[in-house]
């Protein structure tokens, strides 16, 4: 359009694309050990993407590499009275991301970020039977996670970084019980969090960059409930999910004025409904499903 600076400036040579080159490893190892199993899951990925449109009214750029492994190590235990799980979980999550924006002949948007994450985090979950129908479950897991930014604001010739720490009790519990020899009944309830982390753009003492955890409270109850020797499954679940301090992306102004996409925590949000799931199996060879 008339006024954007020429696709030699921009590097669009069309009105949009999405180049992404990802590569994933990884493996799972499983030892009988002292009653139980030992099971080990590392898993490594690393992924290069660049985006370029004129769909936002100006041209953008963004680039972003990503490169992550993960260690789990968990135990399993089975016995007459329920089962024991026990693990810990390791993360570290490197980010390299820059974005340009031009709404003029000249670019007046152009900054880089090294981001950094990592995590360790133990769990255990105990399923005790409390009768031949009844089970009770009880799961926690602690998370420790630190984040990292250091970045460059070129438009504005500003350096930054920052770092925050998260630390965060997680929980979940459940009752099930056997309605018939094929039929289960089941409720759960369990917190879950989402990390908090940092927007791109330096940091004054009165607005800060960083945005805080999220909190999820999910409520469910269900039925399983297989027929005709597993040829007919019918299972349905209502759920209720409460959120505090969710993580919401908007367009706002930074510090300096500048527009830009950021992270901020809305004072909360709920969801709430039912899902249904049909699992039909005729013959040996073909599965029907509806949802």
């Amino acid at each position: 359009g008339a006024g954007l600076p020429p696709t030699g400036l921009t590097g669009l040579r069309t009105d949009t694309f999405i180049d992404i080159d990802q590569k994933n490893i990884s493996a799972e190892m499983n030892l009988k050990v002292a009653g139980g199993t030992l099971t080990f899951l590392p898993a490594y990925r690393k992924s290069e993407s660049s985006i370029g449109t004129y769909l936002s009214g100006s041209p953008f750029l963004n680039q972003e590499d990503n490169e992550q492994t993960s260690l789990e190590l968990r135990y399993a235990y089975d016995a007459d009275w329920g089962n024991l799980i026990v693990g810990a979980y390791y993360l570290n999550l490197d980010q390299y991301t820059a974005a340009q924006v031009f709404t003029a002949a000249f670019i007046t948007a152009n900054q880089r970020a090294n981001l950094g994450t990592k995590s360790l985090a133990g769990f255990g979950q105990l399923r005790l039977d409390l009768s031949e129908q009844a089970r009770v479950i009880a799961g926690v897991r602690y998370t420790n996670e630190d984040r990292t930014i250091a970045a460059t604001d070129f438009t504005n010739n500003v350096n930054f970084s920052s770092d925050v720490t998260f630390n965060k009790w997680t929980w979940r519990a459940g009752l099930e019980y056997d309605l018939g020899p094929r039929n289960m009944a089941y409720v759960t309830v369990s917190k879950g969090f989402k990390s908090g982390g940092f927007n791109i753009f330096a940091p004054t003492p009165a607005f800060t960059n960083a945005y805080q955890p999220g909190s999820l409270y999910s409520y469910a109850a269900g039925l399983a409930n297989p027929f005709l020797g597993n040829k007919l499954q019918f299972n349905i679940e209502a759920f209720y999910w409460k959120y505090k301090d969710a993580q919401q992306n908007a367009l706002a102004f930074t510090p300096v004025g500048a527009l830009q996409f950021s992270t901020f925590n809305a004072a909360s949000a709920t969801l709430y409904g039912f899902d249904a799931d049909l699992i039909v199996k005729p013959t040996r060879l073909d599965t029907f499903t509806a949802t």
